[in-house]
């Protein structure tokens, strides 16, 4: 969650682009996968796996709303909150796969 909250409010200028078209789509597709992966992985003994998901929806908001008031060179966008919930969806998808095959 730190990596995730440092990359997203460093200035647009320090994070290099990698000249590849939706790159920056796909790092944060892959990231929320992850994040999504470890905080199920994590608590949902604790928690409703649905209530992790939704938090990490929320916080996916709260941070790209953020970039617009925070971060030099960068911008809120919608597209990055679809990449971050779909990012988090297959994150939940992997997880109920894995935990599927451990309970057989």
């Amino acid at each position: 969650m730190v990596t995730i909250t440092v990359l997203s409010l460093l200035p647009g200028s320090v994070t290099p682009g990698m000249g590849i078209p939706f790159a920056d789509k796909l790092g944060h597709f892959g990231f929320y996968s992850l994040f999504a992966w470890l905080a199920l992985n994590a608590y949902h003994e604790k928690f409703p796996e649905r209530t992790i998901l939704m938090g990490i929806i929320a916080y996916s908001i709260c941070i790209e709303g953020l970039q617009r008031w925070m971060s030099v060179g960068r911008h809120f966008e919608f597209l990055d909150i679809l990449a971050n919930i779909i990012g988090s969806f297959a994150g939940y998808f992997v997880f109920l796969i894995l935990n599927h095959k451990k309970r057989r």
